[in-house]
Protein backbone atom coordinates (compact mmCIF):
# COMPACT_ATOMS: atom_id res chain seq x y z
CA UNK A 1 0.00 0.00 0.00
CA UNK A 2 1.23 3.50 -0.82
CA UNK A 3 0.38 6.26 1.18
CA UNK A 4 1.33 9.71 -0.40
CA UNK A 5 2.65 12.39 2.22
CA UNK A 6 1.25 15.21 0.23
CA UNK A 7 -2.65 15.14 1.60
CA UNK A 8 -1.07 14.43 5.10
CA UNK A 9 -1.06 17.13 7.54
CA UNK A 10 1.03 16.90 11.30
CA UNK A 11 -1.30 18.27 13.91
CA UNK A 12 0.89 20.47 16.19
CA UNK A 13 -0.07 20.50 20.03
CA UNK A 14 0.81 23.40 22.45
CA UNK A 15 0.56 23.12 26.34
CA UNK A 16 -0.95 25.31 28.50
CA UNK A 17 1.99 26.65 29.86
CA UNK A 18 3.05 27.52 26.27
CA UNK A 19 -0.28 29.37 25.24
CA UNK A 20 -0.35 31.61 28.79
CA UNK A 21 3.76 32.66 28.23
CA UNK A 22 2.44 34.03 24.24
CA UNK A 23 -0.33 35.65 24.90
CA UNK A 24 0.81 36.59 28.60
CA UNK A 25 -1.72 34.63 31.03
CA UNK A 26 -1.29 32.57 33.82
CA UNK A 27 -1.54 28.80 32.92
CA UNK A 28 -4.60 28.83 34.82
CA UNK A 29 -6.21 31.08 32.93
CA UNK A 30 -6.04 28.85 29.82
CA UNK A 31 -7.42 25.77 31.77
CA UNK A 32 -10.59 28.26 32.12
CA UNK A 33 -10.94 28.71 28.74
CA UNK A 34 -10.86 25.39 28.00
CA UNK A 35 -13.17 24.70 30.35
CA UNK A 36 -15.41 27.56 29.74
CA UNK A 37 -15.34 26.04 25.89
CA UNK A 38 -13.63 28.97 24.85
CA UNK A 39 -10.63 27.27 23.98
CA UNK A 40 -10.93 23.65 22.45
CA UNK A 41 -8.69 21.40 24.50
CA UNK A 42 -7.39 17.67 24.14
CA UNK A 43 -7.84 15.60 26.83
CA UNK A 44 -5.51 12.42 26.55
CA UNK A 45 -5.92 11.03 30.36
CA UNK A 46 -6.18 12.54 33.64
CA UNK A 47 -3.19 15.21 33.40
CA UNK A 48 -2.57 15.24 29.72
CA UNK A 49 -4.12 18.23 27.80
CA UNK A 50 -3.17 19.24 24.84
CA UNK A 51 -4.46 21.91 22.77
CA UNK A 52 -3.75 22.58 18.31
CA UNK A 53 -2.18 25.53 17.29
CA UNK A 54 -4.68 25.98 14.62
CA UNK A 55 -7.32 26.15 17.36
CA UNK A 56 -5.02 28.97 19.59
CA UNK A 57 -4.36 30.87 16.48
CA UNK A 58 -8.01 31.17 15.81
CA UNK A 59 -8.49 31.65 19.70
CA UNK A 60 -5.90 34.42 19.62
CA UNK A 61 -7.99 36.24 16.44
CA UNK A 62 -10.91 35.97 17.75
CA UNK A 63 -9.85 38.06 20.71
CA UNK A 64 -9.19 40.75 18.04
CA UNK A 65 -11.01 44.13 19.27
CA UNK A 66 -11.57 46.85 16.57
CA UNK A 67 -12.89 50.10 18.26
CA UNK A 68 -15.27 52.02 17.18
CA UNK A 69 -14.51 55.33 15.43
CA UNK A 70 -17.04 57.85 16.63
CA UNK A 71 -18.17 60.85 14.34
CA UNK A 72 -16.69 64.11 15.75
CA UNK A 73 -19.43 66.41 16.81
Amino acid sequence: MHTSTENQTITVFMDRNEIAALIGVTPRTISDFARDGRLPAYKFNEKLTRFRRDDVVKFIESAKYHPRHRAAA
